[in-house]
């Protein structure tokens, strides 16, 4: 059974605010400085770990791609994209780099929705689950995963997904996306508080809208 793996370079440039002397560019070799909780050192780590275990050897390579624009306004607004571009001049590269996330997670997805590879994993960043189609939000630009599933059904012929959330906050940018959407479930598990009310104004995970299991720790 096939593992399918991937990660680009560029994933490490992304800029979550860290705060240069200089602003990111990755063209001018200036990178993002560390120490921020959204760092992108995270995954460039785990990629090394993931290379110098040997694993690597044990995975088959997928290619990291942008996605288009087509691909990306399945999901969000051209005033969210727009927008994008315009704060991406200073820190450089933000829109190129989160499109490079999103059609990495729509390229893996489709790898194994074709039988390429039995199963993957996308390390990609910046991450994604936060960001509805109108906005960024918590770090995340676009939303990937929903980028893949959107793919999925508008390209490949997929009538049903599940997107299931693992972290410390609640995927809002999932639910947000697929709320209207009967053939699309979303699941988020995350730690307890950490609901929409207690982020951001954005979110929804309110009692009418969830049905929540609390797990004992």
């Amino acid at each position: 059974m096939s593992t399918g793996y991937v990660w680009h370079e560029l994933f490490g440039w992304a800029d979550s605010g860290s705060g240069g002397l200089f602003p990111v560019d990755p063209a001018a070799g200036l990178q993002p400085i560390g120490h921020h909780v959204a760092h992108a050192d995270t995954k460039r780590r785990l990629h090394e770990l993931v290379t110098v275990s040997g694993l690597i050897d044990h995975l088959e390579r997928v290619e990291a791609r942008h996605a288009t624009e087509e691909e990306v306004l399945r999901v969000h607004t051209p005033e969210h994209v727009g927008r994008l571009r315009r704060e991406s001049t200073l820190p450089r590269g933000g829109y190129e780099i989160a499109a490079l996330a999103a059609g990495t997670a729509i390229e893996l997805v489709e790898a194994v929705v074709t039988g390429r590879v039995d199963k993957g994993y996308a390390l990609v960043h910046p991450c994604g689950h936060h960001a509805p189609a109108h906005t960024g939000m918590g770090f995340c630009m676009l939303n990937n995963v929903a980028n893949a599933v959107v793919h999925t059904r508008a390209a490949l012929g997929v009538r049903r997904a599940a997107v299931v959330d693992g972290g410390v906050h609640h995927g809002n940018g999932a639910q947000s996306v697929f709320w209207d959407e009967p053939d699309v479930l979303t699941l988020s598990v995350h730690v307890g508080g950490m609901t929409g009310h207690d982020l951001a104004p954005y979110q929804k995970a309110l009692v009418d809208e969830v049905a929540a299991l609390v797990l004992p720790a």
